[in-house]
């Protein structure tokens, strides 16, 4: 996804894009579409800022029950590029916050690649759940309260049995 910044005229541009995910690298997930960027870039004398809207279907394993469920990605994002002649801003291109960085007045393409992957892998969810309803995980319909009573006290480990005991005495004193 790159863009041709050289040749544009300051004021406001409007760009949309549709990758495979092999674009990005991200073999670890399985993704069900395209990844579909749509940009809007506002350039000035001094600096270029995008705003970025990501959207994508992907295939994750829920962390309750292990079955494979469609998750929708949405997230946007903003991106400053500042113009800069100054050889130390330049040079610290490497070092840069991950929002702003420093370009030269002759950078001629802005790929956005790199920052659309990051910000794919930063919205994915740490607790990947389909959801629940009525004590039902929505992807397999088990009762949650199955899914996670599966061990009996001879699975458990003396290292931890006392932090067990703690906790299924604590449970049924909330009950």
């Amino acid at each position: 996804m790159n863009i041709n910044v050289l040749s544009l005229k300051d004021g406001e541009n409007s760009y949309s894009f549709s990758e495979t995910p092999d674009v990005f690298e991200l073999s670890d997930f399985s993704f069900i579409s395209d990844v579909k960027a749509d940009v809007r870039l506002y350039k000035s004398s001094t600096q270029i800022s995008l705003d970025i809207k990501v959207d994508t279907l992907l295939e994750l394993s829920c962390d309750w029950c292990l079955e494979p469920y469609q998750f929708r990605l949405n997230t946007d994002f903003s991106l400053y590029y500042k113009y800069t002649n100054n050889r130390e801003e330049l040079q610290s291109a490497e070092n840069d916050f991950d929002d702003f960085k420093f370009i030269s007045p002759d950078t001629a393409y802005i790929d956005l690649n790199k920052e659309i992957r990051d910000y794919i892998v930063l919205s994915l969810p740490m607790k990947r759940v389909p959801g629940e309803c009525e004590g039902r995980c929505i992807s397999c319909g088990k009762q949650l309260s199955e899914l996670f009573s599966g061990h009996t006290e001879s699975d458990v480990n003396p290292v931890w049995e006392k932090l067990i005991t703690k906790r299924i005495s604590r449970n049924k004193k909330n009950k």
